[in-house]
């Protein structure tokens, strides 16, 4: 095992743990900030379509975003898997979900969409650096759903999940903000404020 992928597990492992250690009280309370903080994002306010994600094991709340993105009658998609693999697919919010692979949501009727549908991709993470470097749980979903895209990527998390450094593998997607319940950071190179 690679000395870089030693590293990537021992804080993995570390920040998995203490996210399952958090209560639904601050689960909530942390989310409807990240939302509100999402909100401010001219961005946001203005895409078209949407990549949102159903959370697992503690992961940022979307409720909250997945209302305001029906109220603005925003295109919303999710990731799903199908006979070909990982896609994106079409969804409202009265559609039925199923548990797909690990146990991640995803419509029951899958309407397979493109990404070039998305202005904007809302994405989990286990652990986010500083200028925009993700750490999922390893299995590449979300590195190849957004590897031709030139989307805005938007990485949510919460503030003990931002770390100074990481160092990037070749086919990691970079994110181009990063929003906790504390701050929006953003990759230096970005031009758009969130006023």
């Amino acid at each position: 095992m690679s000395n870089l992928k030693q590293q990537k597990d021992l804080i993995r492992n570390k920040i998995i743990k203490l996210r399952l250690e958090l209560s639904d009280d601050q689960i909530a309370i942390d989310s409807a900030m990240i939302a509100l903080k999402l909100q401010k994002i001219d961005c946001f306010r203005i895409a078209k379509g949407v990549l949102l994600y159903m959370p697992i094991k503690n992961e940022v709340e979307t409720k909250y975003m997945l209302s305001l993105l029906e109220k603005s009658k925003k295109h919303v998609f999710l990731p799903a898997f199908s006979n070909s693999g990982w896609i994106i697919s079409k969804f409202k919010i009265d559609e039925n979900l199923i548990s797909g692979p690990f146990d991640i949501k995803q419509p029951k009727k899958i309407s397979r969409g493109h990404i070039s549908d998305c202005d904007i991709a809302i994405i989990p993470g286990i652990v986010f650096s500083d200028d925009g470097v993700r750490v999922g749980y390893g299995k590449g979903v979300y590195d190849r759903l957004l590897k031709n895209t030139d989307c805005l990527k938007i990485g949510l998390c919460y503030d003990f999940q931002i770390v100074k450094y990481l160092k990037p593998k070749p086919n990691d997607v970079p994110m181009d903000i990063v929003i906790s319940e504390k701050r929006i950071i953003r990759r230096q190179n970005l031009l758009f404020s969130n006023k």
